[in-house]
């Protein structure tokens, strides 16, 4: 439920504990390669990817495409 809140509010990347990865197939297809999920184990790479620049190592799945109507 939070994923798709997340993806309906615009938001792009989510961060999540590796222990959750296998929860990813309950999420839609189309949502799932609409966001970019980055996996983490410890706090200290959820800042490094929270704050990162788009380098994390653990990343998967495509960025969402930006759309272009939209200000941020």
């Amino acid at each position: 439920e939070k994923i798709l809140a997340a993806h309906r509010a615009g938001i792009d990347k989510v961060i999540m504990p590796s222990d959750n990865e296998k929860d990813l197939e309950l999420v839609p297809k189309q949502v799932r390669d609409e966001l970019e999920f980055i996996f983490v184990d410890h706090m200290d790479e959820v800042l490094k990817a929270a704050l990162d620049d788009g380098q994390t190592q653990k990343k998967t799945k495509k960025p969402r495409k930006k759309q272009t109507s939209k200000s941020k």
